[in-house]
């Protein structure tokens, strides 16, 4: 699971279709915590390559039953950079 963006970097190259995957996660019951890992496109995530960046975030822990993986994929698409992705 995985975003596909156009992302440019802080030095301004561009990655048309950068490859947005989150690579770890982490709660203390009251919070989720998350990193997603971009890499320039999929080949360079799936051949080990280094990330361009990487992002944390953090939001309350749902009060259901959830799935961490999912819900920070959820709360990605609801962040601009990651509004107008596509799932891969």
């Amino acid at each position: 699971m995985a975003r596909q963006i156009s992302y440019q970097t802080e030095f301004g190259l561009a990655a048309p279709q950068a490859y947005a995957r989150v690579s770890r996660f982490n709660s203390d019951g009251k919070t989720l915590r998350f990193n997603v890992d971009i890499f320039a496109n999929e080949t360079a995530r799936r051949t080990d390559k280094r990330p361009l960046e990487s992002q944390q975030f953090e939001l309350p822990m749902p009060q259901v039953a959830f799935e961490p993986v999912k819900t920070c994929y959820e709360h990605l698409k609801t962040q601009p950079a990651y509004a107008t992705g596509t799932d891969v």
